[in-house]
């Protein structure tokens, strides 16, 4: 089995994708086939409108404009694959031209300036043309042709489309149906008149599109429907840049009556290439393909790059803000309504919290020294301690000043060790370092051999939360001793009961 088909609606075994547009007679979707082995294809599928099918005598005209559509096979025209009825819809599925319509085309190169080459113009209108007249030659007739059913592929090939749907539309005046507005500058003076198309109605249309493509202006305009149609009745348009052999070529096509004017398409292209050549205009295929692809990657609308040959005319795009709403407010809202960030740590600029200063024997490292004077103690000299009214000096932040004091007396059966003179003690700043455990701060300090309990007692201001392990570990060991010998004594009795 293949690859299992999107879960969208569709139409029998279409699977409708994204809308690429829609006209007169119906709406056209971008659609897809799945099959066995992976096996996938893509078409233009035109959904027609529900009034034209409603009707029999239109629908009838709809299924034998499908049937001789169905018969033409032509390099530049893009074929139909189906015409069917499923699910009580009415549609016929086309080939999927990759490309831009022509109106598209043009308007966007006029819009960055740069025109296409007037050369490279008349030679797609030239194959355009042919394909036309091929299909008159078959005894049938577009009737229809109109810029947006003009499709360059990418490779520079133009294909044109909807053959014959749009007879089911002129049941009445088209001045009078709202949906041909975007259609009525490009039908001919008979259509007005509600008369039977042939292939001269087809050189009409034909005249029109290459005037509008080689000047950028339409033939025929007008504020209102009656106003084109008074256009089109009356006199050819304005030559305006189109003089010499160009506009000896269109004249003739834009005659009001049909006989006036050329047999087919293929008149009408004879007449075009051969004023083109006169003039010497160059480009082609390649032109063609590069205006392309500029086109499309200027174009903001990507639906547009893929536009089918069944497109008539593109679906307006909805406003990108409501009025009376701008994008600098828009904006200014979405920044007001997003989340605030995490607050964290890392994020507050909040000084860390600074720890009171530490003696010489509990934080010495290495790093920035600072001399301590030690002042020397014997048994024999006497204490001076210092006046009470002696002004403090300013203690330096990182570091910490011992101060001269007696010495603490020596451990019994010991001799006291020889003073010393004056000492330098290493002091690191490092806040960061004081977590450290005190048995390794203790072997950091730089002092002659002698041990850490004959250092002079510590100033009476430091806390006594500094100075109590200090003094805890002295008085543990003989608990210790204690316990120890009341446990082996026991187990010395123990021994002996049982032994």
């Amino acid at each position: 089995m293949g690859d299992k088909p999107p879960a969208s609606g569709g139409i029998g075994r279409y699977h409708l994708g994204e809308p690429l547009g829609g006209g007169p007679t119906g709406e056209v979707f971008r659609a897809k086939v799945y099959g066995v082995a992976g096996y996938e294809r893509q078409y233009a599928l035109k959904r027609f409108h529900p009034a034209l099918v409603g009707d029999p005598a239109t629908a009838e005209i709809l299924a034998a404009a499908a049937r001789s559509y169905a018969t033409v096979t032509h390099p530049h025209v893009a074929r139909l694959h189906e015409y069917g009825v499923a699910q009580g819809q009415s549609f016929v599925a086309v080939e999927l031209v990759n490309g831009l319509d022509a109106a598209r085309l043009v308007s966007t190169h006029i819009s960055i300036g740069e025109p296409l080459p007037r050369g490279a113009l008349v030679a797609m209108l030239v194959q355009i043309a042919r394909a036309v007249g091929y299909v008159h030659a078959r005894g049938n007739a577009h009737l229809g042709i109109c810029p947006t059913n003009v499709i360059l592929a990418v490779d520079g090939e133009p294909k044109i489309t909807d053959f014959g749907l749009l007879r089911a539309r002129l049941g009445i005046r088209p001045v009078e149906d709202p949906s041909m507005r975007a259609r009525l500058p490009y039908l001919a003076p008979e259509q007005l008149e509600l008369a039977a198309g042939t292939a001269a109605t087809d050189v009409f249309q034909l005249a029109a599109l290459a005037y509008e493509l080689l000047t950028g202006d339409r033939a025929f305009g007008g504020r209102s429907s009656d106003e084109i149609a008074q256009a089109i009745g009356g006199s050819p348009p304005v030559a305006g840049e189109l003089t010499g052999p160009l506009w000896d070529a269109l004249a003739p096509a834009f005659a009001r009556e049909p006989s006036g004017r050329y047999a087919n398409g293929g008149g009408f292209a004879d007449a075009l290439e051969a004023a083109g050549r006169r003039l010497g205009l160059a480009g082609g295929r390649t032109e063609l393909a590069a205006a392309v692809k500029r086109a499309q990657s200027h174009s903001s609308d990507v639906s547009a790059g893929n536009a089918s040959g069944a497109l008539s005319f593109p679906l307006p795009a909805p406003p990108l803000t409501s009025p009376g709403i701008s994008l600098a407010s828009l904006a200014a809202a979405d920044k007001a309504n997003r989340p605030s960030p995490r607050t964290t740590l890392a994020s507050l600029s909040v000084p860390p919290p600074r720890p009171p200063p530490l003696p010489a024997d509990r934080d010495v490292a290495r790093g920035s020294t600072q001399a301590v004077p030690v002042a020397p103690v014997s048994a024999s000299s006497p204490v001076v301690p210092a006046p009470a009214s002696a002004p403090a000096s300013a203690p330096v932040p990182g570091t910490t000043t011992l101060t001269s004091g007696a010495a603490p007396p020596p451990p019994r059966g010991r001799a006291p060790s020889p003073p010393p003179s004056v000492q330098s003690v290493a002091v690191q700043p490092n806040l960061a370092q004081r977590t450290a455990k005190t048995r390794t701060r203790a072997k950091r300090v730089s002092l002659p051999p002698q041990r850490l309990s004959e250092l002079p007692p510590p100033p009476i201001d430091l806390p006594l939360a500094l100075t109590a392990p200090l003094a805890a570990r002295r008085t543990r060991w003989p608990i210790v001793v204690l316990v120890l010998a009341v446990l082996g004594a026991g187990g010395y009795l123990v021994y002996d009961q049982l032994f």
